[in-house]
């Protein structure tokens, strides 16, 4: 039985608004289905980092948190958290890769991530990363 964190409640994780941001299909449906079992049931999703900055820039403040992989075509997940973070500083943003090297992590922490988790990973493991950022953010 793993340790309880402090939940949040079903109508604070029903009300959250998340953004997923990957290229590969079946990560992509991965993560909707465990946000949904989660409870969360406003999801959004881009197939890569230049169609997320342009819906965040169209939604202006409406998404509550971002979760993207680092590695995309066009703008990957590093670049996208570097462009939302002079727009939405304190949005929190998750980024996910399979290939978790030193310098990446350490890049998307000195740009801001919110949180870091590497694939492959378990439901419990992205349910504990979007709670806590999530209850950091007072969805």
């Amino acid at each position: 039985m793993r340790p309880q964190i402090q939940s949040l409640r079903a109508d604070e994780l029903e009300k959250a608004r998340i953004l997923i941001v990957e290229d590969q299909p079946g990560a992509m449906k991965l993560v909707q289905s465990l946000l949904r079992d989660m409870g969360i049931t406003q999801i959004f999703s881009a197939g890569d980092g230049q169609v997320a900055l342009a819906f965040l820039d169209e939604c202006e403040g409406f998404i509550d948190a971002v979760i993207s992989d680092l590695h995309m075509p066009k703008v990957n997940g590093l670049d996208l958290l570097r462009q939302e973070r002079t727009v939405y500083p304190r949005m929190p943003f998750l980024m996910i890769t399979g290939r978790d090297t030193a310098d990446a992590v350490k890049a998307a922490r000195d740009s801001g991530v919110t949180a870091f988790l590497a694939k492959p990973f378990s439901p419990a493991q992205l349910e504990t990363k979007i709670e806590a950022m999530l209850r950091r953010a007072s969805v």
